[in-house]
């Protein structure tokens, strides 16, 4: 496709000296005013009946005829409908540009976004919509072509991919540094301080109801020692375990109270029965450790089965 502006056409041009014109790719009339010699253009008669853009390109090309005129424009006509050109766009007033129908933009906005696939994303996953929708309309304001705005939104859309991507590995880098650095310098005592850490920020109430809330704030080293200090400062043994009980019984008489105490514990209950509750699991854990030493107890007595 050629813009018009762009084109090339024959240009006419009178000769200087003699009686006859001459042209370039057209036939040309014989001589008369406008021919050669300075004389009246063949128009002068009714000049004042031509629009002024056309006088002004019969006054640029300087045509030797009324033939040699008629030849170009129909030369003109031929090759523009012949390469498929349009007019050049005024970019003061893009939206009414003709062109844009042969780039495949469409006035209505559900057309023209039916015609852009969304992005592709790592692993068959799904893209996200409201920003597929936000680029589009957007896209579509500012007159872009279907086509390219696909390239453009896969772009982007590769580009914040490979940023989160990047974002994540930094994370998971320093989740990595971090343990390195507690490990070297808790030594063997790091799992029982993390542990320590853990107790104090659930005696505070976090993680009651999310276990990942847990992870976020140990995963600070400044969060993690200040839990190993409140751990300290408060007792082991007054601290809740991460399945949520106090310390270990020492004995079965202690664990069959344990038992009791628990039975009657409203909190401890509801999440022991809740399947699907993210503490279960250890709930269950620690209850079946302490009956299996609660049976020790030659005195132990029968209680409903909570396991």
């Amino acid at each position: 496709m050629l813009v018009r502006s762009h084109l090339r056409l024959p240009v006419y041009a009178a000769e200087g000296g003699g009686g006859g014109g001459a042209e370039s790719g057209a036939t040309t009339g014989g001589g008369g005013p406008g021919a050669g010699g300075g004389g009246d253009p063949f128009y002068q008669p009714f000049k004042d009946k031509i629009k002024p853009e056309t006088l002004q390109w019969l006054d640029g090309k300087k045509f030797p005829s009324l033939e040699a005129a008629l030849d170009s424009g129909a030369l003109s006509d031929r090759m523009a409908r012949d390469r498929n050109v349009v007019a050049k766009p005024d970019l003061a007033k893009l939206g009414e540009w003709e062109g844009l129908s042969v780039f495949g933009y469409d006035p209505d906005v559900g057309k023209y976004g039916a015609k852009i696939k969304p992005p592709a994303q790592p692993n068959n996953g799904k893209h996200d919509e409201g920003l597929f929708d936000a680029f589009v309309k957007s896209a579509h304001k500012r007159f872009v072509p279907p086509a390219m705005a696909e390239g453009l939104m896969q772009d982007l859309s590769d580009f914040v991919n490979a940023r989160l991507s990047e974002t994540a590995s930094q994370g998971q880098k320093a989740v990595a540094e971090l343990e390195a650095t507690m490990r070297k310098e808790f030594g063997q005592d790091y799992e029982a301080k993390k542990e320590l850490a853990v107790r104090a920020f659930r005696a505070l109430g976090i993680g009651a109801d999310d276990a990942s809330e847990i992870e976020k704030v140990i995963g600070s080293p400044r969060l993690m020692k200040l839990g190993i200090t409140l751990g300290e400062k408060l007792g082991e043994g007054n601290l809740v375990a991460s399945d949520g009980t106090g310390g270990a019984p020492a004995s079965p008489a202690a664990a069959e109270a344990e038992l009791r105490r628990l039975e009657g514990d409203d909190a401890f209950m509801k999440i022991f029965m809740d399947r699907r509750h993210p503490q279960n699991a250890d709930y269950k854990a620690r209850w079946q450790k302490l009956a299996d030493l609660a049976a020790r107890n030659p005195n132990n007595i029968n209680r409903p089965g909570r396991r």
